[in-house]
Formats: C-alpha cells, sequence, structure tokens
C-alpha cells in the first residue's frame, strides 16, 4: 500500500534564515523557500520540508 507513495521527511528549525544558509551555501543543497517553509531538494528527487 505505501511502497507506491511518496513520502518525505520534515522538520522543524527555531531559525528559517540561519538553515537556508546553512543547507543551500554550507551543504550546498538546492533550497527553495514558500509560505515560510524551506524545501531540501536531494538527489534522486527526495524532498525534505523545514
Amino acid at each position: 500500500m505505501l511502497g507506491d507513495t511518496k513520502a518525505f521527511s520534515g522538520f522543524s528549525v527555531n531559525d528559517i534564515a540561519a538553515a537556508r544558509t546553512f543547507y543551500a551555501e554550507t551543504l550546498g543543497l538546492n533550497v527553495t523557500e514558500e509560505n515560510g517553509m524551506l524545501r531540501l531538494h536531494l538527489a534522486g528527487g527526495a524532498d525534505v520540508l523545514v
């Protein structure tokens, strides 16, 4: 049943700007922001919501 679904992971942070800087500049991830949430775009098409 869940084998055919696209799962995602998410977690919270206290400072969105600092998190964006860390994930984009330090780790080199593709990061987008929408409605006060960050989306980390990982290899293989996986996304993480922050």
